[in-house]
């Protein structure tokens, strides 16, 4: 009989964590402004524990989900499983026939039932709606500090010499990801001990995929897949254990409405407010 280590999912997110931040590791913060593009954008991240990553495969193994909602300077996450509601005293309409649960009027008085937050990319910061005592509030962080989005921590930062990565696109391959054509190709980062395969499209999209940052922004192309390796566990802390996969799921160019991206007037702005505090008897 065999015992394999299958961390949960609480873990998964631990070291997600701590993969980000060996990928950028004394990095600075990137130049402000710059335009994100417009559009939608589904991300899956997927863990492949060591016996198994010679096929990789991914199916039934996703362990957390991003939803982006991509408006040039802001940003939306909001995930399939929260639902956002925002009531209007007038003129309410949905947005689109995909977002029916999204309401967009003129006049804006906010309910919202969401951990569900927009990024503000010229100030790099990040605004989480939460109730209070049944009352619409905000909680203001830097992009940088923000452990609950990883895409975009990693966007708001420019690597320096100490991050070294190599790309391979001498054995690319094609590969076709959400109806597109990919090439498929390798990298090594200093952090990890070897080659790791990603995928990217040869062509601009509408947006900057949030893939990038794994890159350090530098790499030309939109990044589809990538794939970061695992390590560690209680006994064995350099111990290759895992591989982690970020993969776009779904890609959406449409024309996004900006009321979508704006804060709601009159909702109380807290400044870094802990997750467990944001949740707490609501």
């Amino acid at each position: 009989m065999s015992i394999r280590y299958q961390p949960s999912i609480k873990n998964l997110s631990r070291y997600l964590y701590f993969i980000l931040f060996f990928f950028i590791h004394g990095s600075v913060m990137a130049q402000k402004g710059s335009d994100l593009g417009e559009g939608s954008v589904k991300i899956s991240m997927f863990y492949v524990p060591a016996a198994d990553t010679a096929r990789m495969d991914t199916t039934n193994r996703a362990f957390m989900k991003f939803h982006y909602f991509i408006f040039h300077h802001k940003v939306l996450r909001r995930d399939a499983s929260d639902g956002i509601e925002i009531t209007k005293s007038a003129n309410t309409k949905p947005l689109n026939k995909s977002d029916s649960n999204i309401s967009i009027t003129t006049s804006l008085s906010a309910h919202m039932v969401i951990p569900s937050y927009v990024i503000d990319w010229d100030k790099k910061t990040i605004s989480t709606f939460f109730l209070k005592n049944g009352k619409s509030c905000i909680s203001e962080d830097s992009v940088q500090t923000y452990t609950q989005d990883f895409f975009y921590r990693l966007m708001a930062m420019a690597s320096t010499s100490t991050a070294q990565i190599l790309i391979d696109t001498a054995h690319a391959q094609p590969v076709i990801v959400c109806g597109i054509k990919c090439i498929k190709a390798n990298y090594l980062h200093s952090s990890q001990s070897g080659w790791h395969q990603f995928i990217y499209f040869k062509k601009d999209l509408n947006f900057i995929s949030p893939l990038n940052g794994l890159l350090n922004n530098k790499f030309p192309f939109p990044v589809i897949s990538i794939d970061m390796e695992v390590k560690g566990d209680a006994k064995e802390p350099n111990k290759i254990t895992g591989v982690m996969r970020g993969q776009i799921t779904e890609i959406d160019t449409k024309k996004q409405n900006p009321l979508l991206f704006e804060l709601p007037p009159n909702t109380l702005i807290l400044k870094n407010v802990p997750y467990s505090e944001m949740y707490k008897n609501n």
